[in-house]
């Protein structure tokens, strides 16, 4: 594990050339414990105070700051981690040795990444841990104080503190707003770098020593690049999405589709799909989609069964009318099969109400009326209202009971306004076999067979995510061409590639110059950040 030095961050001229006052140790104690509070917060805070706080608030940003620089990370901020030299500078003392787990005082100022003991923690959990510092700064009181480290521990998960400006309303709304941002417990949410805090840590001082207020600005403008975060789009995949597209359309006007998405493992087949999913809503349609698993290919149906189960949360969470009416028509529809069809999916009795018990049937028998059930609810819920796209993915680990289904329906092509895509991995062992099955029967009918092979990204499609993602980042040639060298296009793993170039330090955001700059390096390196183990 990497070490650091102590680092020392002194106050720096804010915009528009504003002097930070500088601490002095006549104000405050050189150490601050981590039972320290504000005694001077009351009713009203006082514009000294709140400057006072403020102040402190900006040492300890640009004391994160100069880490950054450096690719480090704290990883233990605490008020008891913090050191005001007799210079007014404040130092970061460094974090004791990582335990097994946490103690209670550690989870008391823990991000939620931590909390859950994620494999992945980068600075902006520092910023999480500086935003409840802040908060017990500014409130004089800790955002958790429960003294449970079961119960600590899910409140920095899951649980959002009282807004400082609703606590004590003499707090600033943009300073309160501030403070949320630090806590946000998606590290996503939060600012993107402790240099982007101190930028609007140094507004706020500036407007509130020039005018007594801190008006409303939009956060963490300074910075908007710095975020490492990928473009959810896709990328090398028009042609594909313009075929689904096209497909939906004439699933909207009543065809039965079926399309098969192939692929190798992380090419994007999934993303594909799910991508159609603004396009199927908007035309009142519904996309329900599952997954087949390799491990549990002996349980029959299993993935028929949890898509369908899908399809009836949908309805329970529709308004009465349209509960009474799907109630109507899968009467109508599945008749003495409801019986059997409550045994699978328990949801239909809350839609229904309760049915006699089916008769026992076993074997062949019982598989028949089962998917004689599924086909039956197929063509109540794919309608002219509401047309339907099921989506079956990892079709490669489909289980034969599921297979059989799917055969059915392709042989028998009676439901209308059904568009049924299915995703499979092409290199698996038995792909070859089912779409082989599938193609024979699907070309014996009428043309409505579809199919998408998805290639790997091209070295422009690479360059196009990277440029997107990270904002001019120099050497962006170089870098493409790494990235095909060592994921071949695969889109899953360029990803992954460029996330860990981001870890190891290589991939980094450089404020002076507010663009991005990789560093390529022969020998794969351990990343440098600092985490909990």
């Amino acid at each position: 594990m990497r070490r650091w030095p102590n680092h020392t961050a002194r106050p720096c001229a804010p915009a528009h050339g504003q002097a930070v006052s500088r601490l002095h140790t006549d104000s405050f104690i050189p150490r601050l414990a981590a039972t320290y509070h504000l005694e001077c917060v009351m009713a009203v805070l006082e514009q000294a105070q709140l400057e006072t706080t403020l102040t402190r608030a900006l040492l300890l940003a640009q004391a994160l700051a100069a880490l950054e620089a450096r690719q480090h990370m704290h990883g233990a901020l605490s008020p008891q981690a913090l050191d005001l030299l007799p210079d007014g500078s404040l130092r970061l003392l460094p974090a004791p040795p990582a335990g097994r787990s946490l103690s209670l005082e550690q989870l008391r100022y823990a991000s939620p990444e931590q909390a859950g003991r994620h494999a992945r923690v980068d600075g902006r959990s520092d910023l999480y841990s500086l935003g409840l510092i802040l908060y017990e700064w500014l409130l004089g009181r800790a955002a958790f104080d429960s003294m449970d480290p079961l119960d600590l521990a899910y409140r920095q998960l899951l649980v959002l503190p009282d807004a400082p400006h609703t606590v004590n309303a003499a707090v600033p709304l943009q300073v309160s707003g501030l403070v949320m941002r630090l806590l946000a417990k998606s590290p996503d949410a939060r600012y993107a770098s402790a240099q982007g805090l101190a930028d609007d840590l140094q507004h706020c001082l500036h407007t509130l020593t020039s005018s007594g207020q801190v008006p409303h600005f939009v956060l963490g403008q300074s910075d908007p690049h710095s975020q490492f975060a990928m473009p959810e789009q896709l990328y090398g995949r028009a042609r594909e999405m313009t075929g689904l597209v096209h497909q939906w359309q004439c699933t909207v006007k009543g065809d039965f589709l079926l399309c098969l998405v192939s692929g190798e493992a992380g090419v994007g087949k999934t993303a594909l799909v799910q991508a159609l999913r603004n396009t199927v809503l908007g035309t009142g349609g519904m996309l329900v989609e599952s997954r087949f698993d390799v491990q549990q290919r002996d349980i029959p149906s299993l993935a028929l069964v949890e898509a369908f189960k899908t399809l009836l949360r949908q309805v329970l969470a529709g308004a009465q009318e349209d509960r009474v009416r799907w109630r109507n028509r899968l009467l109508k529809a599945l008749g003495p099969k409801l019986s059997a069809v409550q045994e699978l999916l328990p949801e239909m009795e809350w839609i229904t109400g309760r049915m006699p018990p089916a008769p026992l049937l076993t074997g062949l028998a019982a598989q028949q009326r089962r998917n004689e059930a599924f086909t039956d609810m197929l063509a109540v819920f794919a309608g002219p209202e509401h047309p339907l796209l099921l989506f079956l993915d990892d079709v490669q680990w489909i289980d034969a009971a599921s297979l059989t289904f799917v055969l059915s329906l392709v042989r028998e092509r009676s439901i209308g306004h059904l568009h049924l895509v299915l995703a499979c991995q092409d290199s698996a062992a038995d792909a070859s076999n089912n779409l082989a099955r599938l193609r024979q029967e699907w070309q014996q009918g009428p043309p409505r067979f579809h199919e998408i092979r998805l290639a790997p990204l091209s070295g422009e499609e690479v360059a196009a995510l990277i440029d997107d993602t990270c904002f001019h980042v120099n050497a962006l040639p170089a870098l493409s061409a790494r990235v095909m060298q060592q994921t071949r296009g695969n889109p899953r793993e360029a990803r992954q590639f460029l996330q860990d170039q981001v870890l190891q330090g290589n991939l980094r955001y450089e404020h002076t110059a507010k663009c991005w700059r990789w560093t390529p390096c022969d020998a794969p390196e351990k990343p440098s950040l600092l985490w909990w183990t």
